[in-house]
């Protein structure tokens, strides 16, 4: 949906757990992808599905976003058969359909009717939650569990089984008034007796409060589409916008009342909150139009494509069978620039709305045109969209509880007052077709000077001219489409525009024209003529006149605009016009062939714009070649091309092309070599392998790239064409995890692992060898101790090269060998040219994490995870706090911006919290509350600048584990207004007892704890004072502990272990030389036996 701009988040919804969440996301092939976001990146681990080892998967990251495509998906992608989004993870988390939320696949399956989908999805367990007509479609719910089923039967080879056509993702789209009513001519209209009497409208939105008065005999048929239990708004927007429409004003005197007050509203719910399952919109739309709605608000969409989506079908198959005009929200996403109309206001049929302020200024936010793929005009006419008041949805959250009404802005608001107003001219004309309608919105639609028609159309709605005079325009907007780069020998465009006069007079038309370049300034004299200078349109007859956009006059790329009116008198018809003279653009060909030789049919080729960090274009195969137009610049150029029937997968790329004229880059696969790493351990076997790059884009930070993931490094190869770059603007790798079997031949008990990565710069990695010697690596014994329920967790080592810094670093491990805790293991790392950190995650969402560290050759290390006690620490500058968004508590200016790891172990691995962790944070000043937040060590506040005493007190509570189950600090310091962003003195205190790997102390016996204090840089400090206390009792009652300070800067607690008892609980003071102050509560910080 165009999203509202209305009500600011909540202060909670501005600020989240740090930023490394893990995420599993199930494809429709039945694999899995986890991702965790670090550092703005998505990080993925690819994991097979079940007999699906032999898949390769394509892995493309550029701009922060993510995609995996595996490569038995190829073939079909290349027919145009399967929705890019169903591999898009990026789109898919958005969604919400990770499967931390959601067990089944939401798919839109076409086949040759929507009956005869059901028995096509039966097999693997497919549930048919609607049928979809109009695109001849059925939403099938499909669960996760059997997705690799599903994806079996679905497929016949490189084809789809017989009788489907095309399989979608059940995506979503985003639910996107007294001064604006006049300002469209509404009370013109109902001075001439049109209000929308007798009229169906139908909203397509989030429901409706059917209890405000406004609405009071406004009401006709309510329907739920939504996965919501009623029809109820319980979010704001769609109430908002019918009350637009049709509201009577009743709650207000008729002050708020609303376009066209007596209109028929048929309400259909298809958005169960923000977001917008698309075939609950289809089926709302398949309604609205069999209800006989002459005109459907559609105040939602989405990105569009180049391709026609199952929604824009919907609105030109629907419109032209039932004559339904829809009415829809361009979107608001103008600020990004041009070509940002959503879909399905992208739909031919659809009349597509803009926003403007109360004085018809552009919105910044309204989303302009050209269409994304033919540079069509769009949108074709704007609405009042900024500061709208219309009735507030009692149970919405978007306006004040108990208020009648609220204000919001966005092309959402501007749409139904376009809606409205067709309303009115349908009562006018109820024999008019949704063309003639929408014709006349546009004809007399009043223009903006400054404007372009891009942005505008023909301009702001006016319905008081639309309801004085009968003539109109078809088409109604002429697109001259895209002139092509140079532009000496361009072609003229011609177009024909008819005039139609339905009265009983014949009218002749004085024809002028009005043209505006990009710089706001007029067209080159002859870039827009018209074949006469007036028209006589005969009583009930037509007349053409002929437009040619000659764009060889052009001085300047870019949009072009022209209006050509039409006027006899007092009546008017416009008809905006609008070209677009292509940049500097060149055609770059890309020839692709197999390791056998032949044309490539299935590959993954994209263009990456390296300084505008953002994919150009990306084609799933075809017949072995490939032109693509692309502004001039440079570009990494990719290809993983697949050899066989799935065989075998070769990953090419052309790091930096620089295009500057039209070029050819020839992709041959047989210079492609395979990559091998040989251990000196004979019983190892890869759980995974992936060879990759990552390359410095124009934001300066190396994060755009390519990787190939494999259990199967013989499978696959790759090769680079065109020259080298700096060593210091791009890495590759080969890496990998081996495994070795317990003794009864389960990998992920077994004694050893082994996790290698191994690094070349300036180019793509070919034909790299390694026979690895036992003396190379660094073994590090690893005890992983059991602290929840679950008792189980994931391992992942991350590398980096030594001397650089990808922004997503080479993954291994995580979900391919899940170990039960507690469990002991020794894992080999290599160590030349390669730094490494390590998580350990949970089922729950939790994870800790390592700081980075690099090992020497031949050394053994010792390491321990998941130890007693469990309390706040902070990772170390650099790139792990980067990653796990732990920046620490900072002032910036007169904001404090808290981020505490309130679970971090006793090992000092920073720890990110469950999703069953529950708490809260507060911060004083000089003794009063500035604020709280129900996160547990989350929050920002905004403080006065003088200097002042706060208090920031943290409670954090976990019911999935077994100790640390309650930790509460209260911290202390001094804070005044800084120029810059600063850390806040806070300290925390780290216990680190001698515990079995249940994290248990021996009862009966004292023991000396480590106990040291340390900054939010993970320093030792120097401490004025230190108090420790015991509980064996959870707290009830507290035991003074000795401490002695020794010379290292570390403490002692002389802690006597009592029999009889489950739990040591600590409470710590601490103050450092500063004055700083830390109070720490830990219940149940360690077990005893």
């Amino acid at each position: 949906m165009a999203a509202t701009e209305a009500a600011p988040p909540s202060p909670a919804a501005k600020v989240k757990p740090g930023s490394g969440s893990l995420r599993m996301v199930t494809l429709v092939t039945g694999d899995t992808v986890e991702v965790s976001e670090q550092g703005g990146q998505q990080v993925p681990n690819v994991r097979h599905g079940k007999g699906r080892e032999a898949v390769r998967f394509m892995v493309s990251q550029a701009g922060g976003r993510l995609s995996v495509v595996p490569s038995d998906a190829m073939g079909l992608l290349r027919q145009g058969k399967l929705d890019p989004r169903l591999f898009d993870v990026s789109t898919l988390l958005e969604y919400g359909h990770d499967d931390g939320k959601r067990p089944d696949l939401p798919l839109l399956v076409q086949g040759v009717s929507a009956d005869s989908v059901a028995p096509l999805t039966d097999d693997a367990g497919g549930r048919v939650t609607r049928k979809l007509p109009s695109v001849e479609a059925a939403a099938v719910r499909q669960p996760k569990r059997s997705a690799g089923a599903f994806w079996d039967s679905m497929r016949s080879g490189n084809a789809l089984r017989s009788g489907v056509k095309r399989i979608w993702l059940d995506g979503k789209r985003k639910a996107l008034l007294d001064a604006s009513v006049p300002q469209v001519g509404a009370p013109h209209a109902w001075q001439s007796g049109f209000t929308g009497r007798g009229v169906k409208v139908a909203v397509l939105d989030t429901g409706i409060d059917a209890t405000h008065p406004d609405f009071a005999g406004r009401l006709g048929e309510v329907r739920n589409f939504s996965d919501a239990p009623d029809a109820n708004d319980t979010v704001g927007h769609g109430t908002h916008v019918a009350s637009t429409i049709a509201g009577t004003g009743a709650a207000s005197g008729g002050r708020y009342k609303g376009v066209a007050p007596e209109v028929t509203l048929l309400v259909g719910k298809v958005c169960g909150g923000a977001w917008c399952d698309e075939s609950a919109i289809l089926a709302g739309m398949q309604w609205a139009a069999e209800s006989g709605a002459a005109v459907a608000n559609l105040s939602l969409g989405g990105e569009d494509t180049p391709e026609v989506d199952p929604l824009e079908q919907a609105v030109n198959d629907l419109t032209a069978q039932y004559g339904t005009l829809f009415v829809v929200a361009a979107g608001n996403d103008g600020e990004s620039g041009d070509e940002t109309v959503g879909s399905p206001g992208s739909a031919d049929a659809a009349l597509t709305v803009g926003a403007v302020d109360k004085s018809d200024q552009l919105a910044a936010f309204s989303s302009r045109g050209p269409r994304i793929g033919d540079a069509a005009l769009k949108p074709e006419i704007t609405a009042p969209g900024v500061g709208i008041v219309a009735a507030n949805a009692k149970d919405g959250y978007l306006g004040e509880p108990g208020e009648s009404y609220t204000m919001l802005q966005g092309t959402s608001m501007a749409t139904p007052h376009v809606a409205g107003a067709v309303a009115i001219l349908a009562q006018q004309h109820p024999d008019w077709d949704a063309d003639q309608l929408k014709a006349v919105m546009i004809g007399t639609a009043k223009t903006h000077p400054t404007v372009g028609a891009y942005a505008q159309g023909g301009g702001r709605v006016d319905v008081a001219r639309a309801v004085s005079q009968n003539g109109y325009a078809t088409p109604p907007t002429i697109s001259a489409g895209l002139a092509a780069y140079p532009h000496h020998d361009d072609p003229p465009i011609n177009k024909t525009i008819t005039y139609h006069n339905p009265g009983s007079q014949q009218v002749t038309y004085q024809l002028s024209l009005r043209s505006q370049a990009p710089d706001g300034q007029p067209a080159p004299a002859g870039m827009f003529t018209t074949s006469t200078q007036t028209v006589t349109v005969p009583a009930g007859g037509t007349a053409t006149v002929d437009v040619t956009v000659d764009t060889r006059a052009q001085t300047q790329y870019g949009h072009h605009s022209a209006w050509l009116t039409a006027t006899a008198g007092e009546t008017q018809v416009t008809t905006p016009i609008a070209v677009t003279v292509e940049e500097e653009r060149y055609n770059l060909t890309v020839n692709l062939t197999d390791r056998n030789g032949a044309p490539a049919t299935n590959y993954f080729l994209r263009f990456v714009d390296i300084d505008e960090v953002k994919d150009r274009a990306t084609f799933y195969g075809g017949n072995g070649s490939v032109t693509v137009r692309l502004p001039r610049g440079r570009y990494q150029v990719s290809a993983a091309v697949e050899t066989g029937d799935d065989e075998h997968t070769s990953l090419l790329t052309w790091p930096d092309y620089n295009l500057t004229a039209g070029g050819t880059v020839a992709f041959d696969a047989r210079a492609a070599k395979i990559n091998s790493i040989t251990l000196p351990d004979p019983e190892a076997k890869l759980a995974v392998g992936s060879v990759g790059y990552s390359q410095v884009s124009g934001t300066g930070r190396m994060d755009i790239g390519d990787s190939v993931q494999t259990s199967n490094l013989s499978r696959m190869s790759s090769a680079q064409f065109g020259p080298d770059v700096p060593e210091n603007r791009m890495s590759s790798w080969i890496a990998g995890m081996w495994g070795t079997p317990d003794n009864n031949g389960d990998m992920r008990h077994g004694p050893r692992a082994y996790y290698l990565t191994y690094y070349e710069y300036g180019h793509l990695l070919g034909g790299f060898s390694k026979n690895v010697q036992a003396g190379e690596l660094a073994a590090i014994r690893v005890d992983y101790h059991n602290d929840s329920t679950a008792k189980s967790g994931a391992k992942a080592w991350y590398s980096q090269p030594a001397e650089m810094l990808m922004e997503f670093p080479v993954l291994l491990g995580r979900g391919d060998l899940p170990m039960q805790l507690p469990f002991s293991r020794t894992e080999y790392l290599n160590t030349d040219g390669v730094r490494w950190f390590a998580s350990l995650h949970y089922p729950d969402g939790a994870y800790l994490v390592s700081d980075e560290a690099t090992y020497q050759p031949g050394r053994d290390y010792h390491e321990t995870w998941n130890g007693s006690v469990f309390a706040p620490r902070f990772p170390s500058p650099g790139y792990v706090r980067h990653m796990t968004g732990h920046t620490g508590p900072v002032r910036a200016h007169n904001n404090i911006w808290i981020q505490i790891p309130m679970r971090s172990d006793g090992a000092g691995h920073a720890g990110v919290p469950a999703k069953t962790n529950t708490g809260w944070t507060r911060l004083y000043r000089n003794g009063e509350q500035v604020g709280e937040y129900h996160l547990p060590g989350y929050g920002l506040f905004e403080v006065p600048p003088d200097e002042a005493d706060y208090r920031l007190t943290v409670n954090a509570r976990d019911s999935g584990s077994h100790y640390s189950t309650d930790v509460s600090c209260i911290w202390t310091f001094r804070s005044s207004h800084t120029t810059e962003r600063q850390a806040l003195p806070l300290i925390t205190v780290s216990f680190t007892p001698k515990v079995d790997l249940e994290n248990r102390a021996e009862s009966g016996h004292s023991q000396m704890v480590p106990v040291t204090v340390r900054n939010t840089n993970n320093e030792l400090v120097s401490t004025q004072s230190l108090t420790v206390e015991a509980s064996f009792d959870d707290g009830h009652s507290w035991n003074p502990v000795e401490v002695e300070l020794q010379s290292t800067g570390q403490w002692l607690a002389k802690i006597d272990h009592p029999t009889g008892k489950e739990y040591v609980s600590l409470r710590t003071t601490a103050e450092d030389k500063q004055g700083n102050t830390v109070t720490q509560t830990v219940i149940r910080a360690y077990g005893l036996t």
